[in-house]
């Protein structure tokens, strides 16, 4: 049994680092392509939020035909940002609109932040529980958003992804259908 946990962390690990580059190229694309639009992106890996952060960082955008390549601005949550520090990220993120993306540790910074700012949330990675995610969407979610959200479920072909997204979506039917009162025959 403890054998059987530890290969399906591990490839839960695995998957996560093996699309930090597909990640990257997502993200890439949508800040070219929505050069105003500001984005959450969550993940559960220390190692995948820094290859997220790596990529942010060395990320540079035309601020439209003609002008010099600008370096993009980002703020990061995770377990290890100090409470001060992560309420200076969040009024950053708010406040400037050159602060496009927000990189979060889905545990961290899934619950009590408030950030309206974003239009896009990218999910790096998946969680086994539905709750933690829908918590992480709620971010975007709340008292003061004006704009619809779109939320980004990035999930890799042939992995452990797979399956967890079937379950996960397995979960939040269950729990919607006890939640209603409906009975399924």
């Amino acid at each position: 049994h403890y054998e059987q946990r530890r290969v399906l962390m591990q490839a839960f690990h695995d998957t996560g680092v093996g699309k930090i580059s597909g990640v990257q190229n997502y993200l890439n694309n949508f800040l070219d392509s929505c050069e105003t639009s500001k984005c959450l992106v969550f993940a559960h890996h220390i190692d995948v939020l820094d290859g997220i952060e790596k990529g942010i960082s060395e990320y540079s955008y035309r601020g439209g035909k003609k002008k010099k390549r600008k370096m993009l601005k980002y703020v990061r949550i995770d377990g290890s940002t100090p409470h001060h520090e992560r309420q200076l990220n969040t009024q950053k993120f708010q406040k400037d609109p050159s602060c496009r993306v927000a990189i979060i540790g889905m545990l961290a910074g899934g619950v009590g932040i408030t950030l309206t700012e974003a239009s896009h949330v990218f999910f790096a990675e998946l969680h086994w529980t539905p709750g933690i995610i829908l918590q992480a969407e709620d971010r975007a979610h709340r008292i003061g958003q004006k704009n619809n959200v779109i939320i980004n479920y990035l999930v890799a072909k042939n992995s452990i992804d797979e399956p967890m997204w079937s379950i996960i979506c397995n979960k939040v039917n269950v729990t919607s259908t006890a939640l209603e009162g409906c009975r399924s025959s």
